[in-house]
């Protein structure tokens, strides 16, 4: 098993990391908003939001009129100001 962790965190450390945008959310955990647009998201890019337990919410993301307006997977729709994000990814 220490193997297979060493293996993915080598893995990992290679991989070029790509810019996204992150901020907090009310259940403690992280929203992610990443720069891949899957077919799913209609032309959307792709986010998710994580909380501590391990629970993960996928969905599609825009930006216009000045707010980020995530539609999640059941159907359900936020808008968040962009101040609440920070960039992360980048070296």
């Amino acid at each position: 098993m220490k193997k297979l962790l060493l293996v993915l965190l080598l893995a990992c450390s290679a991989v070029r990391a790509e810019p996204y945008l992150s901020a907090a959310n009310e259940g403690g955990g992280e929203i992610i908003l990443t720069t891949f647009t899957p077919a799913s998201c209609d032309g959307l890019k792709a986010m998710y939001a994580m909380l501590p337990s391990g629970v993960v919410f996928h969905g599609c993301w825009a930006y216009f009129n000045d707010k980020i307006h995530v539609r999640f997977e059941d159907g359900s729709r936020r808008v968040y100001d962009p101040s609440y994000f920070v960039v992360k990814g980048t070296k």
